[in-house]
């Protein structure tokens, strides 16, 4: 059957083996940030333009182009075709991982579906395997039978229903043991009692570094807090947070 390859983002289709030569589709997005409503794809888009265009530039024809295009490229495969879904453990990858299967539930694709991790998670993740060793785990790939439950974690997930989200990954996580972890470290984003995780771990860092040096930050907060997958620009955004806080007391 032909293949179709939905990549995690650009940096893995750099580094994809070129003997899987089949259509590779590259999700172009950050879902772990910014609003994720919509009572439409199409209003959905909409406020993902506004949001990223905002604060990450870039441009509405940019993202139609580079983003939703790939959607409907994945909304619009036959049947006789197989998808594998290459995303790895971290909430970044996670939430977006979780609206893929929503819109592979949502046309109603019931196409072959195989879901290819990092073995263990990793901060490094797909980036610390070469083409041979991203090879091998096409090889070893298992059936992904679980993609409507993964697609009801994304609703609960946009609409904040912080319960059923839990219930639905400790339901999984015998299946998928990162599950728990990585839906606890969205909810304790949330700031209920405290400034949130991120947060507070970066202000454990800079006092405990002794540093404003922002890649020392960066650095630190990666070991630490690799489950979220945050990349250098949303962390530099809460690090910004916290320093003018600073300076304006």
């Amino acid at each position: 059957m032909k293949q179709v390859h939905f990549l995690n983002g650009d940096a893995l289709l750099h580094q994809f083996p070129e003997s899987l030569y089949d259509e590779k589709l590259v999700m172009r997005e950050c879902l772990i940030e910014g609003p994720v409503q919509g009572d439409s794809l199409d209003s959905f888009y909409q406020k993902r333009i506004e949001f990223l265009t905002a604060h990450y530039g870039g441009t509405k024809l940019s993202y139609e182009q580079q983003t939703i295009r790939q959607f409907e490229k994945l909304a619009d495969l036959s049947p006789d075709c197989e998808i594998n879904l290459w995303f790895e453990q971290d909430l970044f990858c996670q939430t977006n991982l979780w609206f893929i299967c929503y819109l592979l539930n949502f046309h109603k694709k019931k196409n072959p579906t195989y879901l290819i991790m990092p073995q263990e998670f990793s901060s490094y993740g797909f980036a610390a395997l070469d083409s041979k060793g991203l090879l091998g785990l096409y090889k070893e790939r298992k059936p992904f039978v679980h993609l409507v439950e993964f697609a009801a974690i994304w609703e609960y997930y946009r609409s904040g229903e912080d319960a059923r989200l839990w219930q639905a990954a400790l339901d999984l996580n015998n299946i998928y043991p990162f599950l728990a972890e990585t839906v606890k470290a969205h909810l304790d984003r949330k700031p209920i009692a405290s400034l949130g995780r991120p947060i507070n771990s970066l202000i454990d860092i800079i006092e405990e570094l002794d540093t404003t040096d922002f890649s020392s930050v960066f650095k630190e907060f990666s070991l630490r807090e690799g489950v979220y997958g945050f990349g250098d620009l949303k962390v530099k955004r809460l690090y910004d947070q916290i320093i003018s806080q600073e300076l304006h007391l």
